[in-house]
């Protein structure tokens, strides 16, 4: 979204140069006259045209260029000839004497009542020449603006900064923006955000920080160094359990979780290296990838498990998981990986557990060997099957021994000795 919003920014302010153009050229008398705006105001609209050749609409001109200029009911059309931006009212406060030297210097650019609709369009025909104007927005501010991208909506944004867009370098801007992210009908989440950024060919983020939601129910975020093109930079998210809870009901977390990535690009890979908390448990691991395929090791230790999983299990534990993805496209995206796992569930005995799996879009395959006290054994393996919403097990086997009952449940068998057992499974898991 920020990359189509920063080319639109380039285009209009590119645009805009027009105005600065006939500023020098139209005479002040032009301006003070209905037969001149509306000359002045077709200008502008043809000069847009070349940065936006699916249509540029102005309903009217106002003011003057040697103080404030006002265009009403602005209307940008995509390259399919439907509106991409259009802007109730536009105030543009241009600095004269730098025009001389090919520099448009935008004093103050207030936007308000703002929509754009940020939807995929057909290649762009590639322009005929480079600008070679320079153009300073000092100061930038748009009021009561709606985005939507896709699905995505987002709405009462209000944004302040400021930008720079010289001939034959990259955007740089700065700024803030608030406003709210329609998750659903029913629901608006408050955001807010903050930062500088570069934009070439591809858009850097040197810094940004930010939110979702409001007080308490508040998940912030910090980033540097991001390099959206190539994937890298570092992350830091803070979640408190309300803010989980409002954002993604049903998650079952009942304490807060803190996320630290960091991205780079080593011999044409990325690695990931992460690190986190989620309550009492600590998350610690790294992943390393390209081109759809990615391989990594991830370590879940908690102390309190009752916590990490809303009360559903208590006791105490330790994980790590080995994994491998090859994913050339979504749909036929794999899986691949291994599990160890050791701890111990209230109420039950002090377990190991190793389990091997092989998923992808089509179902998944599964070998679990565990052991326990009262010398505990047990082998299981399982093949699933997905059509759908639908997943069935196709066959599962499961094999166990216990060389001491009473020790293996921990006291809740009524007998002890030693018991051997097998049992094969069949049929629909979900729904």
């Amino acid at each position: 979204m920020l990359r189509k919003v920063l080319r639109w920014a380039r285009r209009i302010a590119i645009g805009l140069v027009a105005l600065v153009t006939l500023a020098v050229l139209a005479v002040v008398i032009l301006m003070h006259t209905a037969w001149g705006r509306e000359q002045i105001r077709g200008r502008i609209e043809a000069a847009l045209r070349d940065e936006f050749p699916g249509g540029a609409h102005i309903g009217a001109l106002e003011g003057t260029v040697f103080g404030e200029l006002v265009l009403k009911d602005v209307e940008l059309d995509g390259i399919d000839h439907r509106p991409l931006a259009t802007i109730k009212t536009l105030r543009i406060d241009l600095a004269i004497l730098p025009l001389l030297g090919q520099t448009a210097r935008i004093d103050h650019l207030i936007a308000e009542d703002v929509l754009i609709d940020a939807r995929p369009q057909p290649p762009r025909p590639p322009p005929t020449s480079p600008s070679s104007w320079d153009v300073a927005l000092e100061h930038v501010e748009v009021h009561r603006a709606t985005v939507t991208i896709g699905e995505i909506a987002l709405g009462d944004l209000e944004i302040v900064g400021s930008a720079t867009l010289d001939a034959g370098a990259p955007i740089t801007a700065a700024g803030a923006i608030t406003g709210t992210w329609r998750r659903d009908r029913d629901h608006a989440v408050p955001i807010t955000a903050s930062g500088w950024l570069r934009y070439d060919d591809a858009l850097a983020l040197p810094l940004v920080t930010g939110s979702l939601g409001a007080r308490p129910k508040q998940l912030a975020f910090t980033g540097a160094n991001l390099d959206v093109a190539r994937g890298t930079g570092t992350v830091a998210i803070m979640a408190p359990a309300e803010a989980i809870a409002a954002l993604v009901p049903g998650i079952p977390f009942s304490d807060d979780v803190m996320v630290l990535a960091d991205a780079e690009v080593i011999a044409g890979q990325t690695q990931i290296a992460l690190f986190g908390a989620i309550g009492a448990a600590r998350i610690q691991g790294t992943l390393r990838g390209a081109a759809g395929r990615g391989a990594g090791v991830v370590t879940i230790a908690s102390s309190d498990l009752g916590r990490l999983t809303g009360g559903r299990i208590g006791g105490n534990g330790l994980a790590i998981a080995a994994l491998a993805i090859d994913a050339p496209t979504i749909a036929a995206a794999a899986v691949h990986g291994a599990v160890s796992a050791s701890g111990a569930i209230d109420g039950m005995p002090a377990g190991h557990a190793l389990i091997a799996f092989d998923a992808d879009a089509r179902g998944a395959r599964a070998l679990a060997v565990a052991s326990g006290d009262g010398a505990l054994r047990t082998v299981a393996t399982a093949a699933l099957t997905r059509d759908g919403d639908r997943i069935a097990i196709d066959r599962a086997d499961v094999v166990a021994s216990a060389r001491d009952l009473a020790a293996a449940t921990a006291g809740r068998a009524a007998v002890g000795g030693a018991v051997d057992g097998a049992v094969v499974i069949r049929g629909p898991l979900l729904p």
